[in-house]
C-alpha cells in the first residue's frame, strides 16, 4: 500500500483513507514539490503517472493540498474509487 508522511511518521494510505471514514477499494497519490505555483502545474502536467491516474475511471474522488515548505511549495494529491 502506499504511505505519506504525517509528521514524521509514515502512514498506510488504504488505512488513513479508511480511518477517516472515506470509502474506496483503491487509492493513489502524487506528491510534486516546485518554487511556484505555476511549477507546480508544469510539475503536475508533467507527470505521466498523474496523466494515467486522472483519466482512471477507476477513480471517482479527489482532493488536493498546497502547503509552502522550507524548499518551495508541496502538493498532494489523493484519489480514490
Amino acid at each position: 500500500a502506499d504511505s505519506f508522511s504525517d509528521g514524521g511518521r509514515y502512514l498506510d494510505l488504504d488505512a488513513a483513507l479508511a480511518a477517516a471514514g472515506i470509502p474506496g477499494t483503491i487509492h493513489a497519490d502524487l506528491v510534486v514539490m516546485a518554487a511556484s505555483t505555476d511549477g507546480l502545474v508544469e510539475a503536475i502536467d508533467g507527470a505521466s503517472a498523474y496523466r494515467q491516474m486522472i483519466t482512471s475511471s477507476a477513480f471517482s474522488r479527489a482532493a488536493i493540498g498546497v502547503v509552502e515548505g522550507p524548499y518551495g511549495l508541496i502538493a498532494v494529491q489523493v484519489l480514490t474509487g
